[in-house]
């Protein structure tokens, strides 16, 4: 194995990454330096942004395909 291994990401990193939050230029930093997450994670990040942050669908869906595209 070469190099530092992926960090795990929990859900508050992407709320984080996603919002205007003062930790949300290092969850991004994390988000683009490659990462892994699990579906659970992903799963309560849209719900977290539904519920809790009122986001619209399309929003989500966005967000969702960026952390897609970057996790692994």
């Amino acid at each position: 194995m070469t190099g530092t291994p992926e960090a795990f990401l929990d859900t508050n990193i992407l709320v984080y990454a996603f919002s205007n939050d003062d930790r949300s230029v290092i969850a991004e930093r994390l988000l683009s330096d490659g990462c892994t997450i699990s579906v659970q994670t992903l799963n309560e990040f849209v719900h977290v942004s539904r519920r809790k942050l009122s986001r619209e669908w399309a929003e989500i869906g966005e967000a969702a395909a960026i952390i897609r595209k970057l996790c692994t």
